[in-house]
């Protein structure tokens, strides 16, 4: 098994028994709908929501709060190294705690 497959594998691993549902909806905000879930990292391109403007974020129904998701060149470049050239680029981040 290649190094890149063994990345990918303990990525699906963690997620087993667990459920993560993103929406990104019209008025620039994301939904999340999480079971069994303390913290979900969103990955964030253009298109998806604006990124120029704050983000309201929504987490089973309650509003969690609203975030500004700054699109960074650095976030860009250390992913893309991180991940090995396996995923799409994005251009940043939102951390988000469900409970």
């Amino acid at each position: 098994m290649t190094e890149k497959m063994e990345v990918l594998e303990r990525r699906m691993t963690w997620l087993q028994n667990r459920e993560v549902a993103a929406e990104a909806v019209p008025g620039n905000e994301l939904r999340l709908d999480v079971k069994l879930v303390s913290q979900v990292r969103v990955y964030l391109a253009p298109g998806t929501l604006d990124l120029g403007r704050p983000v309201r974020i929504r987490v089973n129904g309650r509003l969690q709060g609203v975030r500004q998701a700054r699109p960074s060149v650095r976030f860009m470049l250390e992913e893309y190294r991180r991940a090995g050239g396996l995923y799409p680029v994005y251009y940043a981040k939102v951390e988000i705690p469900t409970w």
